[in-house]
């Protein structure tokens, strides 16, 4: 998979934490919309995925766990930039 596409987990109540694969290029806005009790999204790529924007996901409320040795290029991304905290795994 490359692309979480549109609405792949939208309205998810019970999601809580999603792994975002290696090959993972691309994720879809509202890919994740109204999955308001996710508290963790892992991601294993080294680039991140590119997004437009987070549609109706609170992105400040959310851990990010990311490659060890690419929190700072996490934060430093536009549309990664405003998770409540990074980790390095």
């Amino acid at each position: 998979m490359t692309t979480i596409e549109f609405g792949t987990f939208s309205d998810c109540k019970k999601l809580i934490s999603i792994t975002i694969g290696y090959g993972v290029e691309s994720i879809e806005p509202a890919a994740l919309q109204d999955c308001n009790n996710v508290t963790e999204i892992h991601t294993k790529a080294t680039i991140p995925p590119s997004i437009r924007w987070w549609y109706q996901l609170d992105t400040t409320t959310i851990i990010l766990y990311v490659p060890t040795g690419r929190k700072e290029a996490c934060q430093n991304h536009i549309v990664w930039e405003d998770f409540k905290e990074y980790r390095e795994e």
